[in-house]
């Protein structure tokens, strides 16, 4: 995951707390349905879920954003659309969380309460690390610098 989400180990990793999170998110949640979250399915073969998927109506009809959204859950859509992940990503151990939102504006969701950690890459520059270690210490969670020692990787707790 390093060199996909990472820049090649010269980025960061933020390590957020699941339920935490979760409680967050649903604050959030105009109703409990419109957030989703789970760990992603892998699968060996993924055209039955990346196909085209269309919702239609008759002329004339207007469905409001609540009949979509239900429409879509109803047939599990969503899930396809966004909880699967070909089979090659398995490694990952991947989870989400999805939220509807009935308006087309952004929402902004305060996260540092919920940081557990940030992890350093090993290729991550050394002119950067103390501001890492001051956000850090602002947020009072342990900083981690990954080090490869072949054949692993190690974490390394720097302090803050």
């Amino acid at each position: 995951m390093w060199s996909q989400y990472g820049d090649n180990s010269k980025g960061f990793c933020i390590l957020l707390d699941k339920q935490k999170l979760t409680e967050k998110l649903q604050e959030y949640a105009v109703k409990p349905e419109y957030l989703m979250h789970e760990k992603i399915k892998y699968l060996a073969w993924l055209a039955i879920v990346e196909g085209g998927q269309e919702i239609t109506h008759g002329d004339g009809i207007e469905l409001s954003k609540i009949d979509i959204f239900s429409t879509i859950n109803a047939n599990e859509m969503l899930k396809s659309i966004f909880f699967k992940k070909s089979i090659d990503w398995s490694g990952e151990e991947e989870y989400r969380w999805l939220l509807f939102n009935e308006t087309s504006s952004d929402i902004f969701i305060q996260i540092h309460d919920v940081i557990k950690g940030v992890v350093l890459g090993c290729e991550f520059p050394d002119n950067q690390i103390s501001q890492v270690q001051a956000y850090c210490k602002d947020l009072m969670c342990p900083c981690y610098l990954l080090s490869y020692q072949h054949p692993k990787y190690k974490l390394m707790k720097i302090s803050v």
